[in-house]
């Protein structure tokens, strides 16, 4: 699967992640941060807060076996972070109040728009 390039820039993260519970489990915010990171930011290469993967390519990034993964994924789901679709050949993903999640770039009164 081809990577998307990457421009200079920077990210950011609403204030709220600070207080989630999330944030108190490791290996579920290392998933969610990996999905923040790796949804489309807005909806010029496809909708905001989506993206296209294959799980082969997900366990090689974070470093982990099938069974964490999966695991991790239904609990990012059934907790309402994500939601996602598999096939045999992709996975897509959707990061729930993505806008909510990247905090000030999606603010209509700040400055960075």
């Amino acid at each position: 699967m081809a990577e998307k390039e990457v421009k200079k820039g920077y990210t950011g993260f609403s204030n709220e992640l600070v207080n989630d519970p999330i944030i108190k489990n490791s290996k579920a915010w290392t998933l969610f941060s990996y999905c923040l990171f790796k949804a489309y930011f807005d909806d010029k290469y496809g909708e905001a807060g989506t993206f296209t993967t294959t799980q082969i390519e997900m366990r090689k990034n974070l470093n982990w076996d099938n069974k964490t993964l999966k695991k991790f994924m239904e609990f990012l789901k059934n907790k309402g972070y994500i939601d996602y679709k598999t096939t045999p050949q992709n996975t897509f993903i959707k990061v729930l109040n993505y806008k909510k999640w990247r905090g000030y770039w999606y603010r209509k009164n700040s400055y960075m728009v």
